[in-house]
């Protein structure tokens, strides 16, 4: 985590770890994006007009990370899955996330940037690829790795089994 810290804030200038949260192989999740001194990561102290917590911006999707929650899983997922406990982990998280901030795991979200007004048209649990593929100026990405977007939409899933 210190050595994925410091490429990101120090060598690529960022300032901070670009996700909110980040998930090693053992399942544990870290806050990577400092959001406030609470206890509660990915969320700051204010609250949206729908008296919902707000996020705290990340730097992973450019031009879309304004309202977005970056999830980072440690790991190369070309050619294989996350383990079973990082992906447990992930589930558990984004059906918390979800269930805090309202979203349908299943959905899809007509997002626009309330800063730059850059639009797109995405599934509401998404990975980090598909927010470049909305936005080809960005760069293209392989994250989260070809063998674990193929499994993604079970994810998706996953996350809404959870909620029921």
């Amino acid at each position: 985590m210190r050595a994925v810290y410091y490429m990101q804030a120090v060598d690529f200038d960022w300032g901070d770890f670009g996700y909110q949260l980040a998930i090693d192989a053992d399942g544990n999740v870290y806050e990577s994006t400092y959001s406030d001194p609470d206890p509660i990561p990915v969320f700051g102290p204010e609250l949206s007009p729908e008296r919902r917590p707000m996020g705290v911006n990340g730097s992973h999707v450019g031009a879309f990370k304004a309202g977005n929650m970056g999830i980072c899983m440690i790991g190369h997922f070309v050619t294989r899955q996350p383990t079973p406990a990082a992906r447990y982990s992930l589930v558990s998280v984004l059906a918390m996330l979800s269930a805090i901030s309202g979203l349908n795991p299943v959905g899809r979200t007509d997002y626009v940037n309330p800063v730059s007004a850059k639009a797109a048209t995405v599934d509401m649990i998404t990975t980090h690829r598909d927010w470049h593929a909305a936005n080809p100026d960005s760069g293209a990405t392989e994250c989260p790795g070809e063998a674990f977007h193929r499994v993604f939409p079970s994810v998706r899933q996953d996350v809404r089994d959870l909620l029921r």
